[in-house]
């Protein structure tokens, strides 16, 4: 009797499993997406980003999981084809954080006020969660994109820099 409750509640699991799919395939997912314009000198200057194989001899990796860019500033990463992404840390996610805060403050004091921008500790040098969903919301905003969501590079820094004060 106990295998026949588990066949049959497993079957439940399954018909429901497969109900929920034939419901899901029948939406309409197909979604227009504009692609956004670039400046022409920013587009040209922009190169491909490092791997992380490549990198070594300009960072160090860091107790975060990405690489310690030390006292280089973003034009000289970018001069080296780097993109900084989530959990990199240094001189240039300083710079980026400052951005972002004068950005956001001049902006948007909602977005300001609930990532805790005003706390001291904002701008730590530290590419973690906020960062990242700051940076996120700002290529939605402007359009702007280096290829991967969330990461810095030549084009979303063109844009950002002038909020660097």
């Amino acid at each position: 009797m106990k295998n026949l409750k588990l066949k049959a509640l497993s079957l439940g699991i399954v018909s429901t499993v497969l109900i929920s799919s034939s419901a899901f395939a029948a939406t309409n997912t197909k979604t227009n997406v504009t692609k956004p314009t670039i400046n022409s000198t920013v587009q040209a200057s922009v190169k491909p980003s490092k791997t992380y194989g490549e990198i070594g001899d300009i960072a160090t990796p860091n107790q975060y999981g990405g690489w310690d860019f030390g006292s280089q500033n973003m034009p000289t990463l970018l001069s080296e084809g780097v993109t900084v992404k989530e959990w990199d840390s240094g001189l240039a996610v300083k710079e980026i954080q400052t951005a972002l805060y004068y950005y956001f403050l001049k902006n948007d004091s909602n977005v300001f006020h609930s990532y805790n921008m005003g706390d001291p500790n904002f701008i730590n040098g530290i590419f973690g969660y906020s960062t990242y969903a700051l940076i996120v919301e700002y290529q939605v905003r402007t359009g702007l994109s280096d290829g991967i969501a969330g990461a810095v590079g030549a084009v979303t820094w063109a844009s950002l820099r002038v909020w660097d004060l």
